[in-house]
């Protein structure tokens, strides 16, 4: 008796993995590492574009923090630079001055700085007095600034003329001081700055 065999109708289309032409897992297996090295290397630039945008924002931040930080630095100088300086108590004293001659009768006052920190001041170009008449000064200190007030009182009109006043300003330290001197008797003012060092010696005239 013979048994046919035959292919079953199950069987028919099936094909073993070890039938499957070479060829075509060679070409689907390029195919996928191709696809995983080509995201593999959309994602790398990502990274990059990412890692370039937080240094830039980075460095975007420090530039304006920086700029911030030295714009109020430069802000706190400018406000020191600028605030004005304490200028404390006022304190007033007087000087009555030594008349005598003088053969310059140019409106002017000159200063001498003393090693001991007192200051000859002389009232230069004064007319229309005599020996018996009074010139004075008032002087009100504050911190480092002086206001010199020249105060006149008259004299015999026949005794001997006078064209210089000569005072000796105490109690100045070594210090950089602002003075005006104002001449109500005569309607003029001189202002200017006296360094008060050992060996200072200047002339400031009158205003014409």
């Amino acid at each position: 008796m013979q048994v046919a065999i035959g292919k079953s109708r199950h069987t028919a289309g099936f094909r073993h993995p070890m039938q499957i032409p070479l060829r075509f897992l060679t070409y689907h297996s390029i195919t996928d590492k191709t696809n995983k090295l080509q995201l593999a290397t959309d994602n790398l630039r990502l990274i990059t574009y990412n890692l370039k945008l937080t240094t830039y924002n980075l460095k975007t931040a420090l530039s304006t923090e920086l700029y911030v930080i030295l714009f109020t630095i430069a802000a706190m100088i400018v406000g020191l630079l600028v605030k004005p300086r304490e200028r404390g108590q006022a304190e007033t004293s007087f000087c009555t001055g030594t008349l005598d001659r003088d053969v310059d009768n140019t409106p002017r006052i000159e200063f001498r700085c003393l090693d001991n920190g007192d200051i000859i001041l002389r009232r230069c170009g004064l007319h229309s007095l005599t020996e018996s008449a009074t010139v004075a000064l008032a002087i009100t200190r504050i911190g480092f600034d002086l206001e010199i007030e020249e105060r006149i009182t008259p004299g015999n009109p026949g005794d001997t003329p006078v064209e210089r006043a000569t005072f000796l300003i105490k109690g100045l330290s070594s210090e950089r001081y602002h003075i005006r001197y104002n001449s109500s008797a005569f309607s003029t003012f001189i202002a200017t700055t006296l360094p008060n060092r050992p060996g200072i010696n200047f002339t400031r005239l009158f205003p014409a």
